[in-house]
């Protein structure tokens, strides 16, 4: 028998997939900056303050040895008090993150060549797991404000589009899609994700959540990632119609949610207002940020709803050598040299008042020596 070449049993358009384009672990960083005695990690939109205390002492406190809860009744029951809007456990699924309910819907619904909309720029990772799912992508480039354009996309809706993503507040760019926008897409009939990552910042009424009892077509993605400081735990869910749920449950992986990152979203619902407290100071931080970067001349930082904030430069020139200056005095943020838009943006997550000081600092000595 001939010996295979086992790159030529891949799947051919898995060959041809771009991968998402991470942010570098801290370290990767050290070993590439070992002249770097401190990093400051502001590229990954993480909670900068960690999460509670009474959840990072209880961490070896779990029955590891003992597989979790495959249907997930726990947390289903927890959530839906925690979300609650009259949404029950059997409207709520829970997931390794938000990507993997991701990942689960596009199983689901999605076949070869199916369209899916996606206003860009915003999340990678909606347009990684739809090529892996050979879906045809369609890119509507969002408006001069990031806005997304709404005429548009619902011109470009046919009998073929199966999806669209809509994140809110959208990653990069930090803005919200209005509750009548979202109805106008939804009175389309195509399955509409919206991604509320960030809702956590941007407060209840930024929530499209009210609208799920009058949609089938509704599904909305949450986390634990930001607001709870659990981003290494792997933990999100998905709010969306008993049907659809009961449909994900039976194709999901039976322990998709381990019994740490179980435990750890069961404390962080207990310690809520501990959390949001947090979450003021960030906000709190960020708009002292944005109202500090409207007097440096060479950057114009966008409103944001989120925990990071979207700046434009003169120039990418600009924008890359104030990276680099930042890199070298162990700040790390968050480019896009891959696209073309934002080339001459950078975000800048938001991290501690002690950090928000110091890459001020950093930012307002490079404006004299750019």
């Amino acid at each position: 028998m001939t010996k295979r070449n086992i790159e030529n049993m891949i799947r051919n358009y898995i060959k041809d997939i771009v991968g998402y384009d991470p942010v570098k672990h801290p370290d990767s960083i050290k070993e590439n900056n070992t002249s770097i005695t401190e990093i400051i990690k502001l590229n990954g939109n993480e909670n900068p303050y960690g999460t509670s205390p009474k959840i990072s002492s209880s961490l070896n406190n779990y029955p590891i040895h003992i597989y979790p809860d495959p249907h997930q009744n726990k947390i289903r029951q927890k959530l839906a008090k925690h979300v609650g809007a009259d949404i029950l456990p059997s409207q709520i699924i829970a997931g390794a993150g938000s990507d993997e309910i991701i990942e689960l819907l596009l199983k689901l619904f999605i076949n070869p060549q199916d369209e899916i909309i996606i206003p860009e720029p915003t999340f990678g990772m909606y347009r990684f797991f739809s090529a892996i799912s050979q879906a045809k992508i369609i890119n509507i480039p969002r408006n001069e404000q990031f806005d997304v354009n709404i005429d548009t996309t619902i011109a470009n809706i046919n009998d073929k589009t199966k999806m669209i993503f809509l994140c809110s507040p959208n990653n990069p760019t930090g803005n919200l899609i209005s509750i009548s926008d979202t109805k106008k897409i939804l009175e389309t009939g195509i399955i509409t994700i919206i991604d509320e990552a960030y809702y956590e910042f941007a407060g209840s009424e930024s929530s499209v959540i009210k609208l799920t009892t009058q949609y089938d077509n509704l599904i909305i993605l949450r986390t634990f990632s930001k607001w709870a400081g659990l981003a290494a735990l792997r933990i999100g869910y998905g709010i969306m119609s008993q049907i659809l749920v009961n449909y994900l449950l039976s194709i999901k992986t039976p322990y998709n949610i381990n019994i740490v990152a179980e435990n750890a979203m069961l404390l962080a619902l207990e310690d809520k207002n501990f959390l949001m407290d947090r979450i003021q100071n960030i906000i709190d931080e960020r708009d002292n940020f944005i109202a500090e970067l409207k007097h440096i001349s060479f950057i114009k930082p966008y409103p944001s709803h989120a925990n990071f904030v979207l700046c434009e430069f003169e120039s990418s020139t600009v924008a890359n050598k104030l990276n680099l200056y930042l890199q070298q005095n162990g700040i790390f943020i968050r480019t896009y040299p891959n696209q073309k838009r934002l080339e001459s943006f950078l975000r800048i997550s938001i991290g501690t008042s002690d950090q928000m000081k110091f890459l001020l600092a950093k930012i307002k000595e490079f404006k004299h020596i750019k």
